[in-house]
């Protein structure tokens, strides 16, 4: 099967980055009479621009992970204190503003202290990690979530090194594989039942574009499980090409619907456009067990 680099992996090799200590740098440019002032609150992601360009995420994806309950956002805090949140996981330490367009943040991890530098453009902060321009925005203050850095080591540890071809993910033994859909336009196939790396319960599914035009997928409606409602945790709407095959994996929120074991059946809704129009092509719904 085709192996695809998910933002989920992207982003925590973002974060990783940060673990190991890469400086972070932005352009330049802003204002403000007070630097404090400037920089102080709560900082949300806006935008992703990656030089694998298949790692990008812009400002619709970020909003749609957003709406998932996967924020990515970074607290400046009145006291000095800093907070970098991602998916849940947060990283703590101290910000200091430098001017009005430049703000420096010391992390912990592990023990250890690594300082970033970040550069404010407009209402842009902006920090480079590595050739991956992170880009943020003044949002509504987040608390963020008391979870310990150990456990975000972890996570991104096991995210960034895994050799298995569909990343950090743990699948149910003897799953059959079952075809969802099969028409002239698209097939679409389980794959897999299994949890992620925050034990939120999924299935791996592929989509392979049989049509000849490059389209675009995205959940729609209400999908359930168990015949509940239930929130969707982690899916990726995505371009395919003709001929092209994605795999992604489509994981629900566990506070919701327990573990994998508790999951039989989920009742999913896709609706398939033309890329280049986003007129709707077809629009398919199946169960998955």
């Amino acid at each position: 099967m085709a192996r695809r680099r998910t933002w989920l992996g992207a982003l925590a090799a973002v974060l990783l980055a940060f673990v190991l200590g890469v400086t972070l740098a932005g352009c330049g440019g802003g204002g403000g009479a007070d630097p404090k002032e400037t920089f102080k609150g709560t900082w949300d992601l806006k935008s992703v621009d990656a030089e694998d360009e298949s790692s990008s995420m812009s400002e619709d994806d970020v909003k749609l992970l957003d709406d998932l309950g996967m924020s990515t956002f970074v607290n400046l805090n009145e006291d000095g204190s800093a907070e970098f949140v991602l998916f849940g996981f947060t990283v703590k330490g101290e910000w200091e503003a430098k001017s009005a367009t430049s703000v420096s943040i010391d992390l912990e991890m592990d023990g250890e202290s690594s300082t970033f530098e970040g550069t404010l453009s407009g209402d842009t902060l902006t920090i480079d990690v590595d050739g991956d321009k992170m880009s943020y925005v003044k949002g509504e203050h987040k608390d963020a979530p008391d979870v310990s850095a150990d456990s975000l080591t972890e996570a991104v540890e096991e995210e960034s090194t895994v050799e298995d071809e569909y990343g950090s993910y743990t699948f149910v033994e003897g799953y059959e594989e079952k075809t969802l859909v099969d028409d002239d336009l698209m097939t679409i196939v389980s794959k897999a039942k299994g949890s992620d790396l925050f034990d939120d319960p999924g299935f791996l599914l592929s989509y392979t574009n049989k049509g000849s035009v490059p389209v675009y997928f995205t959940g729609t409606g209400t999908f359930t499980v168990n015949g509940n409602e239930a929130s969707v945790y982690y899916m990726v709407p995505q371009t395919i090409q003709p001929g092209e095959t994605v795999e992604d994996f489509l994981s629900f929120d566990s506070g919701e619907v327990g573990t994998v074991d508790d999951v039989s059946e989920a009742q999913v809704s896709i609706e398939v456009m033309d890329d280049s129009t986003l007129d709707t092509l077809a629009t398919y719904t199946f169960t998955i067990s």
